[in-house]
């Protein structure tokens, strides 16, 4: 009878144990959160919503953060602050200080292992503001419990008239198109030179600035290979992140955040297959006075990755066309060949 006793609790454990595997295999995702918080100098309310924004984060428990528009120290410092105040393990964050900084903050779960920052090289004329924004491209390579992670973050250059006229249809051009499809090149370049050539996977978040009605968004695709992970979920849908139902926006722009990922057969690290994607951070708060506020300008996006052992490759890089690697490397920012060529590209 002891020996029966002494079996049955054998099977219980064995059972209990994979179940507890099973769980802990099930588990192995990585929950990525992209939010421009809106903290440049005259943004409304900004101390309130700083002081919001973290609670707001944590109810979503991202593993790692993606954040554009942190230009005040005083930001950058409520940020962290509340998140721990609310119990969520900071592992790493890193402000990537420029002259007039850079607005882009990463926080991680993760240890970070080492940092890099490429700054755009063409960035709109002297006369607008945002050529002295220092903005760039970020590169985290982050110690995830399944291996290192490369990770990319970034903020592109806006684009200033509306995109959309008063039907409802997409106005096609504007003063900095050019400039941001010749940093959607860098964008490639800095990525191409500074992965893991051994790695299987990255993943890039951003306030893109371009949105799939944009030749931009397209030529970006076409040159790095990228996949779109709320696209890959829903196909067909087109939820806007910059939209009038904000409270501080009156222009729509469309969908100009995004989470990109790239498989690649490689052997060091993990792959990743998204497995939910969906606009956050949509909610108003009660705000000072009583007033009902977004938290800011933009909503978030949060895309969870599952860890995999087998995945297919993403599409291969495309080469930049001549017209358009030549208007890069000289900075040509008039160049009438990159509008064409990267039409070209895309087709």
């Amino acid at each position: 009878m002891k020996t029966h006793r002494v079996l049955l609790r054998a099977v219980v454990v064995g059972l209990l144990l994979a179940g507890f595997q099973a769980r802990t295999e099930a588990a192995k995702t990585i929950r990525v959160l992209q939010y421009n918080v809106w903290g440049i100098f005259n943004s409304k309310d900004k101390a309130f919503r700083m002081d919001e924004i973290p609670k707001a984060i944590v109810a979503l428990n991202p593993d790692i953060i993606a954040i554009e528009e942190a230009w005040a120290s005083q930001s950058r410092e409520q940020l962290i602050s509340g998140l721990k105040a609310s119990g969520y393990p900071i592992a790493g964050w890193h402000y990537w200080h420029k002259p007039y900084g850079s607005g882009i903050m990463l926080i991680s779960k993760y240890p970070i292992e080492s940092l890099a920052f490429d700054e755009y090289r063409v960035r709109s004329p002297r006369t607008n503001i945002e050529h002295y924004a220092s903005k760039g491209m970020g590169h985290a390579v982050l110690k995830t419990p399944d291996g290192p992670l490369d990770f990319y973050l970034t903020h592109v250059l806006s684009r200033t008239p509306a995109l959309f006229d008063a039907q409802g249809q997409v106005i096609p051009d504007d003063p900095f198109r050019k400039d941001r499809i010749l940093e959607m090149v860098q964008i490639d370049e800095f990525i191409h030179q500074s992965r893991n050539p051994q790695g299987r996977s990255l993943i890039a978040a951003g306030d893109f600035n371009v949105s799939p009605e944009m030749l931009e968004f397209h030529a970006l695709l076409k040159l790095t290979g990228f996949e779109n992970s709320f696209d890959t979920l829903h196909p067909g849908e087109n939820p806007s992140t910059f939209s009038k139902a904000d409270t501080w926006v009156y222009d729509d722009f469309s969908r100009l955040d995004h989470i990109f990922y790239k498989n690649f057969p490689g052997d060091q690290g993990f792959w990743v297959k998204p497995i939910e994607s969906r606009l956050v951070m949509t909610e108003k708060v009660k705000g000072p006075g009583g007033k009902e506020i977004n938290l800011s300008d933009h909503y978030g996006l949060l895309t969870v990755f599952e860890v995999v052992h087998e995945a297919a490759p993403s599409p291969a890089r495309t080469p930049a066309p001549e017209a358009i690697q030549k208007a890069y490397e000289k900075k040509d920012r008039k160049s009438k060949e990159v509008i064409p060529a990267a039409e070209a590209l895309v087709r």
